[in-house]
């Protein structure tokens, strides 16, 4: 529960201030679940309209940082009703867009970043 409130009580309320509250979807790799947890219960609270997408490697895809969860092993803090899609995002492109942030933005994440943002674009 730690995991998941520190989201609520930090990271999702930075997200809601910097947006000015226009925020239309969050995508979120799923590694512990905790920030997509947080983070969708507190910005659901204030608009339910808002889209959570959370990302996981494709079958065979191994990206440091995200996991795909069989549900029967998914995190005890981990609740599907806060999820409105799942999408899997494959190895390679999750590279390939860690090397483009690097390259092209100068943001310097690692692969589950990388797996996130290739899901949202």
């Amino acid at each position: 529960e730690d995991n998941p409130n520190s989201h609520i009580n930090t990271t999702a309320e930075e997200i809601w201030q910097d947006t000015n509250g226009e925020i239309t979807h969050f995508v979120s790799a799923m590694g512990t679940t905790g920030t997509i947890m947080g983070v969708s219960s507190y910005l659901k609270q204030k608009n339910s309209a808002i889209q959570i997408i959370g990302v996981q490697p494709e079958d065979g895809a191994k990206i440091a940082g995200i996991r795909r969860w069989p549900k029967a092993y998914l995190p005890k803090i981990f609740d599907a009703s806060k999820v409105d899609n799942i999408m899997d995002v494959s190895q390679i492109f999750a590279e390939q867009t860690t090397r483009d942030l690097a390259t092209q933005e100068g943001i310097f994440a690692g692969a589950s970043s990388g797996g996130a943002v290739s899901a949202a674009i």
